[in-house]
């Protein structure tokens, strides 16, 4: 039985010097901090997650964000859940979408082990990562559909990195709801041993995005910086070919460079200016 048909998702709400329960918080404040409790295969993990929402009462449709992997474990720990004010939020909001943006089990608050990590050897398998880091994306997009204030069946998923290839993953399932799916700058394994443009079997990503591509009825939207020190141009070419060469749509994009490091296009303030465009134009009718 595949893990999305066993899993259960409790939830709360909270909000920084208040105990005001669900959902007069809700109503008063255009972002707050949720927790989402997943269980799956006999564990559980609570997940610290923000919802950042647009002006008004109207029900909006969801855009579900999926976080990049932190270097170690100290960096791990560190890790916030996103800021609604942060450019790539304001921009769904202005446009009428609720943002649910979850931490993944072994992140900041939540705590516990990281449980997609995986050795850098011939055996490595970044598809079933891939499934592990996609599992809250299912959760929040449960727990969303039960605030008034959230529009079923309109979603778009967004991950970038390690949140991207996940994304991948969770959209190559049967998905009615979910109308969009972005990939920014997706993938695993980059910066091997902290080094830029080192990565860990980078052929193997091929391997994952081809078994993803077989399965998945949505067409999306891929964005690669040319200067993107995590996965070089030649490694995005190479996951999208395997990708569409498998049944999967896709329109790739290798926008110019961008800042130091490409691979921060999405979470760095002006990034907007070439990812929006693209943005807008894909989910025009969507």
């Amino acid at each position: 039985m595949r893990w999305w048909l066993g899993l259960l998702v409790a939830f709360g709400v909270m909000r920084a010097a208040s105990a005001e329960p669900w959902p007069g918080v809700l109503l008063e404040s255009s972002a707050q901090t949720h927790w989402l409790t997943v269980t799956s295969g006999g564990e559980s993990w609570k997940l610290q997650t923000t919802i950042c929402r647009p002006p008004g009462a109207a029900p909006a449709g969801l855009a579900v964000f999926s976080h990049g992997r932190a270097a170690n474990a100290a960096a791990r720990a560190r890790q916030q859940t996103v800021s609604c004010n942060s450019e790539s939020v304001r921009w769904f909001v202005s446009r009428g979408y609720v943002v649910i943006a979850p931490l993944r089990p072994g992140y900041g608050p939540n705590g516990g082990t990281d449980i997609e990590a995986q050795s850098c050897n011939s055996g490595r398998d970044y598809a079933a990562s891939a499934e592990i880091a996609a599992r809250p994306i299912d959760a929040a997009i449960a727990y969303a559909y039960s605030l008034p204030f959230v529009r079923q069946g309109r979603v778009v998923v967004v991950g970038k990195s390690a949140g991207g290839i996940a994304s991948l993953a969770y959209g190559s399932h049967p998905r009615r709801d979910v109308v969009a799916l972005i990939n920014m700058a997706g993938g695993n394994g980059g910066h091997m041993n902290d080094q830029p443009n080192k990565n860990c079997l980078p052929g193997l990503l091929s391997v994952a995005t081809a078994k993803f591509g077989r399965t998945s009825p949505i067409p999306e939207l891929w964005i690669y910086a040319e200067n993107d020190s995590f996965f070089a141009p030649e490694i995005a070419r190479d996951m999208h070919t395997a990708f569409v060469r498998a049944g999967g749509q896709a329109q790739l994009e290798q926008v110019e460079p961008f800042g130091r490091d490409g691979h921060m296009l999405f979470d760095t303030q002006g990034g907007v200016r070439i990812w929006g465009p693209l943005f807008e134009r894909y989910l025009q009718g969507r």
